[in-house]
């Protein structure tokens, strides 16, 4: 079963950091896709950790 997944377009990175984020990619045997999502996930988990709640909870409609 594949989890939910979202399109994500970041326009106007500046080159130099695209080139070097790739590269960082690759160091890792990485696709740039996965390595974003690696980068996230681990910031993510260390928001996380100091405290903060990063849950969107829907409201349920009346």
């Amino acid at each position: 079963m594949e989890k939910d997944t979202k399109d994500l377009l970041i326009r106007g990175v500046p080159l130099e950091l695209a080139e070097k984020m790739k590269t960082a990619a690759s160091l890792h045997r990485m696709t740039a896709k996965d390595y974003l999502i690696l980068l996230f996930e681990e910031h993510i988990r260390e928001l996380e950790a100091k405290g903060l709640s990063l849950s969107l909870e829907k409201k349920k409609k009346k």
